[in-house]
């Protein structure tokens, strides 16, 4: 997952040595290219609303900048776009796409739980959810091959305890934290488990979303599914008492006040 520059780069604290740090390309007018992903993005928000099966047709039907391969981007390639350091919460980087829409934009991503609900991520803070597709939202199309290998082959299991994403390059704790945690007891759980272990980003967190689940939404083959909120290291607003979490249950995202007690699955 892209990473903000001002949080890479910085060895010896581990909140700001994230990989892959966040780079556009963005000498063609109407597009962005991703250097991580490799994504090629609609720079500009059509100004119009869409049902989901509308959006859909909107990005197959888009020939822009030369291309004719423009589709709905999934769930995790429109989350790969948020910043959680903005100074407006949940914001995309403002020079490569001016003018952004706080609003909610469409996923391809079906909602495990209803087959008439798909997955939104909602620009005007950065959770993701659930919507009835009937409901008009915006959309931004996305061109490129995404590189997707289903479970349980994504993971490779190199360690007792690990899980190393073959697609991300993340290694993961296949057992969450035995019991519940403040945020900042989280950041100290995971510090014990040596140097390079930290909390997850927000982002990085979303990757491990199975959306076939209805509930327990990771794979159930490599991870323990306790149903519970997980910390991230993604403060709400740069706040330090209030963090993003990511849901196991569904999947869905949010922010808690970090004084309460959740789970925490570590990576490095």
């Amino acid at each position: 997952m892209p990473s903000p520059v001002d949080l890479t780069g910085q060895p010896n604290d581990p909140l700001r040595n994230l990989p892959n740090p966040r780079s556009y390309d963005t000498s063609a007018n109407d597009i962005v290219v991703d250097g991580v992903t490799g994504l090629a993005w609609q720079k500009a928000v059509p100004g119009e609303t869409f049902t989901f099966a509308e959006a859909e047709q909107h990005c197959a039907d888009l020939d822009l900048g030369g291309r004719n391969d423009w589709r709905l981007p999934s769930r995790i390639e429109l989350v790969s776009l948020v910043d959680f350091t903005g100074s407006r919460v949940g914001n995309v980087d403002d020079v490569a796409f001016p003018d952004a829409p706080d609003a909610p934009i469409w996923s391809c991503s079906d909602s495990p739980v209803n087959p008439l609900f798909g997955w939104i991520v909602d620009f005007r803070h950065g959770n993701a959810g659930a919507s009835e597709k009937t409901v008009g939202h915006l959309v931004r199309c996305v061109a490129g091959a995404t590189t997707f290998t289903p479970p349980p082959d994504r993971y490779a299991h190199e360690a007792p305890g690990e899980a190393r994403d073959v697609d991300t390059g993340l290694v993961w704790q296949t057992s969450a934290a035995p019991h519940g945690l403040t945020w900042g007891g989280a950041y100290d759980f995971c510090r014990t488990l040596g140097p390079e272990w930290r909390i997850p980003t927000a982002p990085e967190l979303q990757t491990l979303i199975d959306e076939s689940h209805v509930e327990a939404a990771v794979d159930r083959s490599t991870f323990d599914n306790p149903d519970d909120f997980y910390w991230t290291s993604s403060l709400f607003d740069g706040s330090a008492s209030i963090a993003w979490f990511v849901s196991i249950g569904e999947g869905n995202t949010f922010w808690l006040a970090g004084d309460q007690l959740h789970q925490v699955r570590c990576v490095r």
